[in-house]
């Protein structure tokens, strides 16, 4: 049984130490504590609601970046797929040509073994 009360899961984490946050200031001095304490605990909340904030912000810019890419993939890649095709068609284009622009067939051989 986990008696840990700090939550592992990140947004439930920022929610516990928002509460934290606010409820420290509320009842740190029935604890004792003086302003100082009490902003230095507030501190460790904030740091940590704001380090959570950013991977979630990076986390989303990470996914965007990915789908832009594979997006780019399928625009850009398809087009140039499309003139290389014509470039292949082309007379004046040797299988030397082919290869120094790395658009040479790959011949791969069947193994039946496999």
């Amino acid at each position: 049984m986990n008696t840990d009360f700090i939550p592992q899961q990140d947004a439930t984490l920022s929610v516990w130490c928002g509460n934290y946050y606010k409820q420290i200031e509320v009842l740190g001095p029935k604890l004792g504590m003086k302003p100082e304490e009490i902003a230095a605990e507030q501190a460790l909340c904030k740091a940590m609601m704001d380090a959570i904030d950013l991977a979630a912000q990076k986390r989303q810019e990470s996914a965007a970046a990915v789908k832009a890419k594979e997006m780019a993939y399928e625009t850009q890649i398809g087009e140039l797929r499309f003139l290389i095709g014509n470039h292949k068609r082309r007379s004046t284009i040797t299988e030397e040509d082919q290869k120094q622009l790395g658009i040479a067939p790959i011949n791969i051989a069947f193994d039946a073994a496999n």
